[in-house]
C-alpha cells in the first residue's frame, strides 16, 4: 500500500481559504453583523477566493502539462461551480 505523501504548500493554503471562506460565508448570513463588519468580511472573502482561484489555476496548468500526448495538449474540462453552494 503506498504512503501518504505531506500536502504541498497551496493544497493546505486552499483549504486554509476554503474554510475560511464557510465561516465569512456564515458570518454574513447571520442577521447581526453590522454593515462595516459585513464590508470586512465580504472583502476577506473575496481576497480569499482570489487566491483560492490562482491556486486552481496553477494546479490546472500542471494537469495540462501532465496530460499532454505526443505533445499535443489534451483537453481539460472546467467544472461548472455556478450552481453549487
Amino acid at each position: 500500500m503506498p504512503s501518504k505523501s505531506k500536502p504541498s504548500r497551496e493544497t493546505l493554503i486552499f483549504e486554509s481559504a476554503i474554510v475560511k471562506i464557510e465561516a465569512i460565508t456564515a458570518r454574513l448570513e447571520r442577521e447581526d453583523t453590522n454593515l462595516d463588519e459585513s464590508l470586512a468580511s465580504f472583502e476577506e472573502g473575496i481576497t480569499l477566493t482570489r487566491d483560492a482561484q490562482h491556486i486552481l489555476a496553477a494546479a490546472e496548468q500542471k494537469l495540462k502539462i501532465l496530460l499532454e500526448e505526443n505533445g499535443k495538449s489534451v483537453a481539460i474540462q472546467t467544472p461548472d461551480f455556478e450552481g453549487l453552494k
